[in-house]
Parts: C-alpha cells; sequence; structure tokens
C-alpha cells in the first residue's frame, strides 16, 4: 500500500486475517522474523478466549514485527501488501473495542495491556506507512472505539477504590490519552513518520552495526536522536516527540528481548546497550527542563466532563506528558541496572518520591526503582533506608506501604509472564571522548 493511499474501511473482524511477514533478511540476522506473530493473530479470533496472558503476548510480538520494520533493510513500507495493512487495520479496531467478553476486561491491568497494544497496532501501521485514515474509520476508531474506552476509565475510579486499585489504574488515562494523541497524528496527515521514525530507523541501523564493531556510527545514533530533540523543542511537535521516544524505547525493549532469546554473539545486546545508553542522556535532556516546571497536580478536572459530553479523551497536557517521560524510563529500567540510567537522572527520579503531591508521579518514580528484577531487592532496601530518614512518620507509612504494594505488583506480573524479567539486564557502558566532535565512542562493560 502506498504511504499516499488512505487507509481503506475496516469493519471489526470476526476473524483477523494473519499479518503477513515479509521477505528477507534482517540487518542483523538475529532479530528474527517471528512467525508466531501470524499464528497469534489468526488465533485471535474469538474474544471469548481472550485473557491478560493472551493479549501480552500479542503486544510482544506487535513490538517484535515493530523491530523488524526498523532493523530490515529488505523491507519497504510502500510495497506492503493491502492484505497486511487491511490485517493491521483490522487489529487496531479490535484492539480500540470494549472487548467485553474476554476474560477479565473490567480490570485495570487489562485494561493497561489492551491499551498498550493498542498503540503498538498504532505504530505497527505507521511502520507499514499508513498516514492518513479513511474518514469512517477514523470517526470509528477514534470519536466511537477510544472516546468508549476514555469514557469507562474517566468514570471507573471511585473514590472507595483501594490504594492498590488506585495504583494500577494510574497509567490508563495516560495511555487511552497516548493512543488517540496517535490517532489524530495519523488522520491530519501529521504523522511522526519520517520526522520521528525517520530517526529511529538511523538509530538502529547505525546500532545493529555497532556489532561489527564500527563504533564510529555512533554519531548517526546521537544525530537521530538530536533530531527528535529538536521536534520537542518545538510546541506544534512537541507531542509527537513523546511518540518517538515511546517508540524508540519500545524498540529498545523489543531488542532487549531479542538479545535474551538468541545472542551467542552479543551484537544484540551490543546494540541495545548504545541504543539505551544514548536514550536515557537524551530523556534526562528533556526531564530535566519538564522537571522544572512539573505541574502539582494532574489535569483531571475536565476528565469527566468531556466523558459526559462525548468528545473523548482530552491532548496530553503538562501533567500527563511528564508522567509519560517517566512511563518511557521505567520500561528502560525493566531491562537495565538502576546505574546505567545515570546520577542526575535517578536523582530527578528520587526527588518525586519525596517531593512531588502527584501520587501518580510518586508511584512511577517507585516503580522506576524497583523494574528491574534482578536489583529490585537491593533499590527496596536502599529506599527503605532513605525514607527512614527523610519521611515524617505520616509519610513514612504511606509510602512504605506504596513501596509494598508497586512491589507485589510487579513480582506478580513476573510470575504470570505479563512482564519482561531479563536475567541479564543492560550495564552501564563506559564513554570516551574520540573525533573532533565531541562524540563519543560506547564500549560495553
Amino acid at each position: 500500500m502506498s504511504t499516499s493511499t488512505q487507509a481503506m474501511s475496516a469493519q471489526v473482524p470476526g476473524g483477523l486475517r494473519s499479518l503477513l511477514g515479509s521477505e528477507g533478511s534482517s540487518t542483523a540476522e538475529a532479530v528474527s522474523s517471528h512467525p508466531s506473530l501470524r499464528e497469534t493473530l489468526a488465533s485471535f479470533s474469538l474474544p471469548t478466549s481472550t485473557t491478560i496472558r493472551r493479549l501480552y503476548n500479542l503486544l510482544l510480538e506487535l513490538d517484535h514485527e515493530c523491530l523488524r520494520h526498523a532493523t530490515d533493510g529488505a523491507l519497504d513500507p510502500a510495497q506492503d501488501s493491502t492484505s497486511e495493512v487491511e490485517s493491521v487495520v483490522g487489529l487496531a479496531m479490535f484492539l480500540s473495542g470494549s472487548l467485553s467478553q474476554c476474560g477479565y476486561p473490567g480490570t485495570s491491568m487489562f485494561q493497561e495491556v489492551q491499551l498498550r497494544a493498542l498503540i503498538s497496532s498504532l505504530a505497527l501501521l505507521q511502520h507499514n506507512g499508513v498516514h492518513t485514515l479513511d474518514p469512517e474509520l477514523y470517526d470509528k476508531l477514534r470519536l466511537k472505539n477510544i472516546s468508549a474506552r476514555f469514557q469507562k476509565i474517566a468514570f471507573q475510579l471511585q473514590r472507595s477504590s483501594t490504594l492498590a486499585d488506585s495504583i494500577r489504574y494510574a497509567p490508563n488515562p495516560y495511555l487511552i490519552q497516548l493512543a488517540s494523541q496517535y490517532v489524530s497524528f495519523i488522520n491530519r496527515g501529521d504523522s511522526p513518520w519520517p520526522s520521528i521514525f525517520g530517526p529511529t530507523v538511523d538509530i538502529f541501523f547505525s546500532a545493529l552495526s555497532l556489532g561489527g564493531g564500527q563504533y564510529n556510527h555512533i554519531r548517526e545514533i546521537i544525530g537521530g536522536l538530536n533530531q527528535l530533540v529538536n521536534i520537542w523543542q518545538k510546541p506544534r511537535t512537541k507531542y509527537q516527540a513523546l511518540c518517538g521516544l515511546q517508540e524508540y524505547t519500545r524498540l529498545a525493549t523489543s531488542l532487549c528481548q531479542e538479545s535474551a532469546i538468541a545472542d551467542e554473539s552479543g551484537e544484540l545486546r551490543t546494540a541495545a546497550t548504545a541504543i539505551v545508553s544514548a536514550l536515557v542522556d537524551k530523556v534526562d535532556e528533556i526531564l530535566a527542563v519538564e522537571h522544572g516546571q512539573f505541574p502539582r497536580e494532574l489535569a483531571r478536572r475536565w476528565h469527566k466532563a468531556l466523558a459526559v459530553i462525548s468528545r473523548g479523551p482530552p491532548d496530553l497536557d503538562r501533567g500527563y506528558y511528564y508522567y509519560g517521560l517517566l512511563d518511557c524510563i521505567s520500561q528502560i529500567a525493566a531491562v537495565s541496572d538502576p546505574q546505567m540510567l545515570g546520577k542526575g537522572l535517578l536523582n530527578r527520579v528520587n526527588g518525586l518520591i519525596f517531593d512531588s503531591v502527584v501520587p501518580e508521579f510518586r508511584w512511577k518514580a517507585i516503580e522506576i526503582f524497583f523494574s528491574c528484577h534482578s536489583t529490585r531487592w537491593d533499590q527496596y532496601q536502599m529506599l527503605k533506608r532513605e525514607i527512614e530518614t527523610r519521611s515524617t512518620v505520616e509519610t513514612k507509612s504511606k509510602i512504605l506501604e506504596e513501596m509494598r504494594l508497586i512491589r507485589a505488583h510487579l513480582e506478580s506480573d513476573e510470575e504470570e509472564s505479563l512482564r519482561l524479567r531479563v536475567s541479564r539486564p543492560l550495564t552501564h557502558v563506559s564513554r570516551k571522548p574520540c573525533g573532533d566532535f565531541g562524540i563519543k565512542r560506547y564500549h560495553q562493560a
């Protein structure tokens, strides 16, 4: 399907057609084309059998498919088959629906996985070269389906909800707004491609070549991320930049998972380390500016009003924008040693635990420290000691209880295979100046 052609209308399918894999070897041969994606989509035709676990497996496959598109030089979005694009469109429609007959549809965890899978399917549409949507399709996808999800989320959390439910629920308002933002960008012809995904492709091509020892290509990695920061600095494209950061994060964590599955030579791990290191630097740069003006509360007062009049999710505001940056960091932290995030970034995140009056920021900050399974216990003990010395009696008991619940949530998700649990997280890399332009060379620790 040509990138200049509108995506065709698609009805929510009773049985999703398989997403056809493209021929051609990957830039890094270790990044395999998962044939299981076809099987996953083919078996996803019965909503009554859909569980959180099956949704999560679909999410991983969609993320891997995005990675394959970003790293495979043989793939051309303009040449992708109509049936492939139709399948992804149909999947996005399906994931934006209520899934009311599925297992555990009312739980906040089910909603989170569903929304993350929806966002991944929208990203895959962009990787497939879809830059505009048929008006009827847009109306169904955003103004009906996503709006209905927003209405449910806006009214779901009651004052009587437990603290555990509130913590679980916290990501979903942000995710539904992010999904709405993705659809709006596509519909306006204002897609992040190539202004965001273009640099992403440059980064992944360059990073994957690091396995061959071509460390000078780190210049292109930094250059691509600099383009993203330039997009962030412009008010009109600021929210596109957040979608781009989510895309970098999606591809980096998927690459980490690939390296854990089959990476005897260590090339993918080297590439993932370089990408995450460069990404952390840029997220830290953005967060440093946003941190100086982060809001005293999330702008939620209009959510229910907008839901009542069926206007759909509001655009991301400063509060949820800041939350989105933290969400990217938490995903990176799940596959990285905490020290890889750097002292400055860790200090800013740590400050949110003690200084922020926004509970969602504090919960996400705690999650960042606990995201890496192999270092979670040490981080828990360290943070507990700090709370003992810095907090008042009332604040101390509140934060300790939040820490306990967040740790329990993460461990429960890992036991249910609903969260990445890498046995060997990425570690900090040493940096040495090279060249006349101050470009730094990355070596694996």
